[in-house]
């Protein structure tokens, strides 16, 4: 019994094919003898085990040479009695690929190898065709008669023949005998048969019975008849192939008067096209002269109008020139304190206790623009008022504007004052990044695809916060990934811009507003000023708010 790993290979073809040439060149002896006529010199199987190609590096294979079929000196009922016999002493392990030897001589697939393919197919049923490689031998004896070009054209014909006599071999290869070359076609032969699982034939014993005791010179004429039918279908279905061609020559012509029909018709419509646009246009010149004549009519009227609103506005101006003189001494008046309130030194709002509207956490990173116009990043708690600070505009593009005012609150530490931090993901130093602030200051998110402001309490994870991206001009949103409520460990500062009410921190946009309609802080300012300037109890700027609101930016 062979090993799991021995690999059976099994040669077949007619007499003179060189199947026992390929056999020596497999086993890498000389074992089996060799003919160069039509007279077998193989008459019972033969069998040699030895690495493949005589190489110790390629599989272990048992090559077994079978009698070849259509032999001049005997019948086949003695080449299928040999083979059953072969069958029978390997039916345990069964054999891994069948080698079928076809000489390039034979031009094309006469009957005697169709009739060989359909005893080894009565042999050991249908399923036994697609174990067969086909190998193609003696190319050599051609090439100084066709040349190599034409050898190729019949080689890659062969399988077609076989196919269309329902003759389907295993196509996944086909193998191509160089003789004394190197290489020689048949060295993929190693890996091919590598992944293959033994199969095991089914013998039909039935078959050979009746070939070899029955009557096989009748069975012989079967498949005679047999293989000249097949020679009679294959001219069948070369005319019907004729008749293709000439069907689709006949429908490449009716394509071609149809495209040329499709031509004309199309140059017919764009003339037809021409036509109607010359009209277009006649018709566009006679709307635009009616056009211009009721624009010219309305310009008439227009002028008309204008005349009498010009004298009507004339009217308003001097009624106005009366009353400016007394108006333009409530201004100049408005005017003079302002300046006295600009010239003074900047203030500086510290808030002693734990209710200071301190907002940032110290540490919190500022973006200022130097006076030699080169942008620096500070920690808030050293932002002055007058400095220039990273901010955006209502359109969304960095600008800086200038703080007002700055409010610090040293206490929050002492009354565990609660902070929200908010992380996101930057991409610059690739890692994440928090914005540090009271749960009560507001901050501007993106969430369901519309951007608001508000406290920092009701910040979700999931929104997106509006951040600065360096090197360019327009900010970009970024997604909340945590949030942490944590009492304060440092003091807090907040610092209000003049006219934008916003400020870039950890390059997050902030607003400078807590809870409140948006200008509490401003409300601040303005009780600020008007304490210092007057010395009256802050309530009464209240009332100035609205009023001083517009000069206060000035």
């Amino acid at each position: 019994m062979e090993t799991s790993h021995t690999k059976n290979i099994i040669l077949f073809g007619k007499t003179g094919s060189g199947k026992s040439t390929i056999a020596n060149i497999l086993s890498g002896t000389s074992e089996f003898q060799e003919s160069a006529d039509l007279a077998s010199c193989t008459t019972q199987c033969k069998n040699v085990k030895n690495y493949l190609f005589g190489d110790q590096k390629n599989v272990m294979a048992k090559i077994i040479d079978t009698p070849g079929f259509m032999d001049s000196s005997g019948t086949d009922n003695n080449t299928l009695e040999a083979i059953m016999s072969m069958l029978d002493s390997i039916k345990d392990n069964g054999f891994h690929i069948g080698l079928f030897c076809f000489s390039a001589t034979e031009t094309r697939c006469d009957g005697g190898i169709l009739q060989a393919l359909q005893m080894i197919q009565g042999l050991m049923t249908s399923d036994v065709l697609k174990h067969i490689v086909l190998v193609i031998t003696q190319v050599n004896k051609l090439q100084s008669q066709y040349g190599q070009e034409q050898i190729n054209r019949m080689i890659e014909q062969v399988p077609a023949i076989l196919l269309e006599s329902n003759i389907e071999l295993n196509y996944g290869q086909t193998f191509v005998y160089q003789h004394k070359k190197r290489p020689n076609g048949l060295e993929a032969l190693n890996e091919f048969i590598k992944a293959k699982t033994p199969f095991q034939p089914q013998i039909c014993r039935d078959y050979v019975q009746n070939y070899v005791h029955g009557n096989p010179k009748q069975t012989q004429e079967n498949l005679a008849k047999n293989s000249q039918m097949m020679q009679i279908l294959l001219q069948m279905m070369s005319e019907m192939k004729e008749s293709r061609e000439l069907l689709v020559a006949q429908q490449k012509e009716l394509t071609q008067r149809t495209i040329e029909a499709m031509s004309q018709q199309q140059k017919n419509t764009q003339e037809m096209l021409k036509e109607m646009r010359s009209a277009h246009a006649v018709q566009r010149e006679e709307l635009k002269r009616q056009k211009e004549q009721e624009m010219a009519a309305l310009q008439a009227d227009a002028e008309a109008r204008m005349q009498v609103v010009e004298k009507n506005h004339q009217m308003m101006v001097d009624m106005m020139k009366a009353s400016s003189a007394e108006e333009k001494k409530r201004t100049e008046a408005l005017q003079a304190s302002l300046t006295a309130m600009a010239n003074r030194p900047p203030q500086v709002v510290h808030v002693p206790s734990g209710g200071g509207r301190g907002c940032f956490s110290y540490g919190t990173m500022i973006r200022k623009l130097e006076p030699t116009g080169e942008e620096t990043e500070i920690p808030i708690e050293l932002v002055k008022v007058g400095d220039l600070v990273c901010s955006l505009d209502k359109n969304g593009r960095m600008i800086y504007d200038k703080v007002v005012i700055v409010d610090h609150n040293l206490n929050a530490p002492k009354f565990n004052v609660l902070m929200r931090h908010i992380s996101y993901y930057d991409e610059n130093i690739s890692a994440e990044r928090e914005i540090i602030l009271t749960d009560h200051h507001h901050i501007y998110v993106s969430r369901e695809k519309k951007v608001i402001r508000l406290a920092s309490r009701k910040v979700q994870k999931g929104d997106y916060l509006l951040v600065r991206i360096d090197g360019e001009a327009d900010a970009k949103f970024k997604e909340v990934i945590r949030i942490e409520d944590k009492p304060a460990t440092k003091a807090v500062v907040n610092a209000v811009t003049l006219d934008s009410y916003n400020i870039i921190a950890n390059n997050v946009h902030c607003s400078t507003h807590c809870d409140g309609d948006g200008d509490d802080m401003l409300f601040d300012v303005v009780n600020f000023c008007y304490h210092k300037i007057s010395g009256k109890a802050p309530q009464v700027a209240f009332i100035l708010q609205k009023g001083l609101k517009k000069l206060f930016r000035k």
